[in-house]
């Protein structure tokens, strides 16, 4: 902010009081504007002459600032208020007469105010030149477009190119004016030619879902999967919030799934694909884990049993598959997970459980007889009923279960023209081409978004 030099740190002090009150900037403007500056100008030179600066910007501050309130010699302080202290008119110790800086210091001092101020200066003007270039460069620019020298040989090689065997697509483009964009941090190309990753692993998805999911379209016939396609969207906004910015241009024989209920399918759980109520696959868990509880306790029993009777044919019997086996489907089963397991694993998790025992006890005796005859036939009769129950849910359910999902996110693999229209995620299965959106916007907008192609010049 411009002063005198020979003003004081208390006077500064007010004129920036004055400057930062929003009455005051409400009629002259911001600190660079023209007005602001010639009235903190003004202030500063009249408070020079004022006999009392002080008293004379404390009036101004009182102008724009009815609450401010300085603070007099002769003035009493009310309690638990606090006022602005200028400089009293106080004779100067012989102290603080010691800490006087030279008459010889205070000139140096003056002299380097008086260059600081000047950069000041310097730097002010730079800015205005600078803001004076950048106002001349977008007239350029404004100027450049209107031109119409945007395409130059090369450019039109590519987009005849694209024309020719993107026209499937194409004709879906021109009747939306809108395009398919891809943002990816893995590529700076101004234009390249793609093919989607096989297997591709999912970053925001949960790995069993998408598995699932994509199972559910392979049944019901779709080709373009989660897991063999890129992801695109006539939503720039969420495309660019991925990395640079494409617009993809599908080759003709290309496939394409989108969801017409999900602007941004993400499978962050098996729920969200089955649609299966949780508390339906609790109850299953439980009741299952009932049967897995009592099992691990008489092994448990049997184990401690022949350790004691018998360390020598205990350990031989620790050898034997049918012992691994059913201690590993135990501890395999403490992974379920009700919530993320489909009911399917949770059949699966026990059926590994109750095969494992029936074939241990039918190779060690002593284990059946621990067990207890009426446990071991409503142990088996479990695994009967869960080895019937998935062979009959493989056997009729998964169409049904792939049509609900279908039918609940309304997924698609055809109608490009509503796909681009509904700006939702589109999953691209096939060659394709992708133009840095950045550097070919106007092109692309003006060749392939408008009836009339543009003509070289």
């Amino acid at each position: 902010m411009p002063t005198k030099n020979n003003l004081g740190p208390e006077e500064k002090n007010l004129l920036a009081v004055i400057g930062d009150s929003s009455a005051f900037r409400a009629k002259f403007g911001g600190f660079y504007d023209s007005p602001f500056k010639k009235e903190i100008k003004r202030l500063s030179v009249a408070a020079e002459a004022s006999p009392d600066p002080i008293k004379f910007l404390l009036g101004v501050v009182k102008q724009y600032n009815a609450k401010y309130k300085g603070w007099t010699p002769d003035k009493k302080v009310a309690p638990g208020k606090m006022y602005a202290m200028p400089t009293p008119n106080e004779p100067i110790g012989d102290r603080a007469a010691g800490f006087m800086p030279s008459a010889e210091k205070q000139a140096k001092a003056a002299a380097l105010q008086a260059k600081i101020d000047a950069h000041n200066a310097e730097i002010e003007r730079l800015r205005k030149a600078r803001l004076a270039a950048e106002n001349a460069k977008k007239a350029a620019e404004a100027q450049h477009k209107k031109v119409g020298t945007r395409f130059d040989e090369k450019t039109l090689k590519y987009f005849s190119y694209i024309e020719k065997n993107c026209s499937e697509y194409l004709t879906a483009v021109r009747a939306t004016g809108r395009v398919l964009y891809r943002g990816q941090y893995d590529s700076k190309m101004p234009i390249f030619v793609g093919y989607p990753r096989k297997n591709r692993q999912p970053k925001d998805s949960d790995e069993k879902a998408q598995k699932i999911y994509d199972e559910n379209l392979t049944i019901m016939g779709f080709d373009a999967l989660r897991s063999n396609s890129i992801f695109t969207t006539s939503d720039f906004n969420q495309a660019e919030g991925y990395g640079n910015l494409y617009a993809i241009f599908p080759k003709n024989g290309f496939k394409f799934t989108w969801a017409t209920k999900e602007a941004d399918l993400v499978l962050d759980s098996v729920l969200v694909v089955t649609g299966s109520d949780s508390e339906d696959k609790r109850s299953l868990f439980y009741k299952y884990e009932d049967y897995v509880s009592n099992i691990s306790d008489d092994f448990s029993s049997f184990e401690e049993t022949e350790s004691d009777n018998n360390t020598k044919q205990f350990n031989k019997i620790k050898k034997m598959p049918e012992y691994k086996a059913l201690e590993s489907s135990i501890d395999k089963w403490d992974d379920v997970d009700y919530y993320d397991d489909t009911e399917e694993e949770i059949r699966m998790s026990f059926i590994r459980v109750g095969k494992a025992f029936r074939d241990f006890s039918a190779v060690v005796p002593e284990f059946k007889k621990i067990v207890g005859a009426v446990w071991f036939k409503k142990n088996i009769a479990a695994l009967d009923k869960a080895m019937k129950e998935v062979a009959n849910k493989k056997s009729v359910s998964n169409k049904v279960e792939a049509e609900k999902m279908v039918k609940r996110f309304g997924l698609l693999h055809d109608n490009m023209v509503a796909a681009l229209k509904s700006g939702h995620e589109v999953c691209v299965l096939g060659e394709y081409i992708a133009v840095d959106a950045e550097t070919y916007e106007d092109q692309i907008k003006l060749y392939f978004l408008k009836k009339d192609k543009p003509v070289k010049k």
